[in-house]
Parts: structure tokens; C-alpha cells; sequence
């Protein structure tokens, strides 16, 4: 009993560090760092890692549907919702696949590009269904290049932060 209370409150925890780094990347100018309209680094995505490799598959899937949903509730709309639910679930299915078919092959730097690439992917196709038009991919070449960088610093951080903490995967 006492473990489960305690992934749980871990996993409030990381939701809550989620929430406020979301907000933090909405309100932040990052187009002046990163020239590219519409790209932000997804630190939050750090959060939902930790808590996939350190707490597991569900406690991870719970934390950043809340993320997502809480995010448009708070600061964003039904469109941010729509799209930041499409690239985060790509990016757990990312997750998943890396932790059953490419366990132990590939580092969480690996990992976290390759999920920020998905989240790329899944937003992409939610804006090709929104908008009814397919002219939006040419964008993704370019997302796909930011997402090489943004993900190899929130994997770095994420390892940093997993390396430092004493919570083991349950």
C-alpha cells in the first residue's frame, strides 16, 4: 500500500514539474532562440520520461495525458489540445516500442529524439486533419530537424535527472 502511494505522489509531483515547465515554455519567447514558428523544446517531455523509466508504462501514459489535458485547460484551447494529444501519443508509442523492442539498445538520448520526432509526426498529422490538406508536411523536415536537437537535450537532462535520484522503476 505504502508503494502505491508513493507512485503516486511521484507521479503528482512530475505531472505538477510538467505543468509548470508547459507553462513556462508557453509564455517564453523561444522563437527568438529558435527561429522556426511554431517549434518549442518540450522540456516538459523530461518529466514524462522520468517517470516512464522510473515508475513505469501506466504511471507515465496517466501522467502525460494530465499534462496535455491540464496544459490546454490552463493556457491553451481545444485546437493545442487536439494537437499536443496527437504528438504525445506518438511520442509514448515511441516509448513503448523503445522499451520492448529496442530495450537496452539505445540510450534515453536515443529515446528522446526518437520521441521527439514522433511528437513532430503526430502533430503534424493532426494539423493535415484539422486543416483538411496535406501541404503542412513539407513543414515536417524542418520539425524533424529541431526535434534532433530538442530531444537530445531533454534526453541529456533526463538522464541527468534519473542518474541523480534514488527512484528505481516499480
Amino acid at each position: 500500500m505504502q508503494t502505491q502511494v508513493k507512485k503516486f505522489c511521484l507521479s503528482a509531483m512530475l505531472l505538477c514539474c510538467a505543468l509548470i515547465i508547459s507553462y513556462i515554455e508557453s509564455v517564453l519567447p523561444f522563437s527568438l532562440l529558435i527561429p522556426v514558428p511554431g517549434i518549442k523544446p518540450g522540456f516538459a517531455n523530461i518529466a514524462i520520461m522520468v517517470c516512464f523509466f522510473s515508475l513505469g508504462r501506466l504511471s507515465a501514459l496517466a501522467v502525460s495525458f494530465c499534462r496535455v489535458f491540464f496544459s490546454a485547460l490552463i493556457f491553451g484551447s481545444i485546437t493545442s489540445f487536439w494537437f499536443s494529444l496527437c504528438g504525445a501519443a506518438c511520442a509514448y508509442l515511441g516509448l513503448l516500442f523503445c522499451d520492448t523492442v529496442l530495450k537496452n539498445r539505445v540510450s534515453i538520448i536515443g529515446v528522446s529524439v526518437l520521441c521527439a520526432a514522433l511528437h513532430c509526426v503526430g502533430q503534424t498529422v493532426a494539423v493535415c486533419l484539422v486543416l483538411g490538406t496535406a501541404s503542412v508536411i513539407a513543414y515536417l523536415a524542418l520539425m524533424l530537424l529541431c526535434s534532433l536537437a530538442t530531444g537530445t537535450i531533454c534526453g541529456i537532462a533526463a538522464d541527468l535527472v534519473l542518474s541523480h535520484t534514488a527512484v528505481k522503476k516499480q
